[in-house]
């Protein structure tokens, strides 16, 4: 054997061994990074259920407010502090928008806990909550539309006839 073709073998084997080593570790950083977003993909599906909400019942209850339940019917807790960051979405048929927690003027929302349990300031599973919305307007006869979200995005929605 020629030294040339040794050399040339040399030349080809060091690139066969790079070329594989490249190829190894783009698998390996693709896999790595599959195993990254699929973790954090099941912590969100594993907060998702544990977090759920039932609204149970709303109605007219003067006339310009409406009360609603909603239960915890998921393994969350919620401190009163973070139920008050949740998004009410609320009205008749053709005008409901989102209503700002506990404004100074209507609309407005704010809520209590409903505990059989204990009194604290916690909204825990199997609970109450009591919704009172205060409209802008006397709430007239009609289709209305309730959505209510807590914070991690977890929403319901109930509609109620007056």
């Amino acid at each position: 054997m020629s030294s040339s073709h040794v050399l040339s073998e040399v030349i080809l084997t060091v690139a066969a061994i790079v070329l594989v080593t490249t190829l190894s570790l783009v698998v390996f950083f693709n896999l790595q990074a599959f195993g990254n977003n699929y973790s954090g993909t099941m912590d969100e599906i594993s907060q998702n259920l544990k977090t759920d909400i039932k609204i149970v019942y709303a109605a007219k209850t003067g006339n310009y407010e409406a009360k609603i339940w909603i239960k915890n019917s998921g393994k969350t807790r919620f401190s009163a502090n973070i139920l008050a960051t949740s998004t009410l979405i609320f009205g008749p048929k053709g005008n409901f928008r989102v209503i700002p927690y506990n404004s100074s003027s209507p609309p407005t929302w704010n809520f209590t806990i409903i505990s059989a349990f204990n009194e604290d300031s916690f909204w825990d599973p199997y609970e109450l909550l009591e919704v009172l919305v205060l409209w802008d307007s006397e709430l007239s006869s009609g289709k209305y539309y309730v959505r209510f979200t807590v914070y991690d995005g977890i929403s319901k929605t109930y509609t109620f006839t007056i």
